[in-house]
């Protein structure tokens, strides 16, 4: 009976030990998801998506957030928010040094349709704990339907390539396949069906190179207004003629030229974010150095805790055998 008390005795210790030093090491684990004010919208109609986080809490983040920029056309986020095409770009941290930790929705910015079908938006990015720790993230998309089944994006396709081969409007095809300025973005991002835009220049630009293509091959395009700015509004016009000679359709830029005193004033802004972007990302890049310390911390901790339990274990085994030995004799 000694005997058996001795090793059911030793086991429980051993086990005991085991589970305490697997539970020292459980790292932080968090879900990244999005969430829509609107699961179905039409044309034209605005929608909120939001990054948010469950089962952890967040200090710092960099989060990349994609979406379908042939069906929606990006509205307004946050402030330290950078476009890319079609991924959104967003950092934040906690200027208090972790004391105000996120939890739930971390961000939300708001689209606007303009092509019906399904779209889907994806996230990334790396999220940390309030002591620095990059947290172990699962990701999770979400899907937007615009129109309904009846006006997808695929029968949309159809129809308009059957009206072009029943009515043979080719020849009558005064759209622009691109328009772009050079170094300069168009706002709204550029979609044929639209003929207005703004755009903004620094008060040293005077000429402008724009490139305008047309669907059709053999359609002629005239830009006129390009060269010469004056301070204040230029209007642009891109004058597109079909083929027969006939149709035309003109697209219009309005380029707004800073004077010197706003010139000035958007070098200091851009100085400005720039600096606070700088900060950002060295406070990143000291919670990363913070981990990596902490984690190599960890490591030999870990060690130590092992060895600590295999000592404890062979202690235990010695003491069994002398028992036995002595129960024995």
């Amino acid at each position: 009976m000694k005997k058996k008390f001795y090793l059911i005795n030793c086991i429980s210790i051993v086990l005991f030990l085991i589970m305490l030093l697997k539970t020292s090491y459980a790292s932080t684990t968090g879900t990244i998801y999005l969430s829509s004010n609107k699961q179905t919208i039409v044309n034209e109609e605005e929608v909120e998506i939001s990054i948010c986080i469950k089962n952890a809490e967040t200090s710092a983040f960099t989060s990349y957030l994609y979406f379908d920029n042939s069906k929606l056309e990006y509205v307004s986020g946050p402030e330290n928010t950078n476009i890319i095409g079609n991924r959104i770009i967003y950092v934040w941290y906690d200027e208090t040094g972790g004391k105000v930790s996120k939890d739930g929705e971390l961000a939300k910015f708001k689209f606007k349709a303009k092509e019906n079908g399904i779209t889907t938006f994806n996230v990334e990015g790396e999220f940390y704990s309030n002591v620095g720790q990059l947290i172990q993230t699962n990701f999770e998309e979400i899907q937007i339907q615009i129109g309904d089944d009846q006006n997808s994006a695929e029968k949309q396709i159809e129809k308009k390539r059957n009206y072009i081969e029943s009515n043979n409007i080719e020849a009558e095809n005064t759209n622009l396949e691109t328009l772009a300025v050079e170094n300069i973005l168009l706002y709204p991002p550029f979609d044929n069906s639209m003929t207005h835009y703004d755009i903004e220049v620094s008060n040293e630009v005077t000429n402008l190179n724009i490139l305008a293509i047309p669907e059709n091959e053999n359609a002629a395009v005239k830009i006129n207004g390009k060269d010469d700015l004056i301070e204040g509004n230029n209007l642009i016009t891109v004058t597109v003629t079909a083929p027969n000679g006939i149709s035309k359709k003109v697209y219009e830029i309005n380029a707004y030229r800073r004077n010197q005193y706003e010139e000035e004033k958007y070098k200091k802004e851009v100085e400005e974010n720039k600096e606070k972007l700088e900060n950002i990302y060295q406070a990143q890049r000291t919670a990363t150095e913070t981990n990596e310390k902490k984690e190599a911390s960890l490591n030999k901790n870990s060690f130590q805790k092992i060895f600590i339990v295999i000592a404890i274990i062979i202690i235990l085994l010695l003491v069994l055998i002398i028992s036995i030995w002595k129960y024995k004799s």
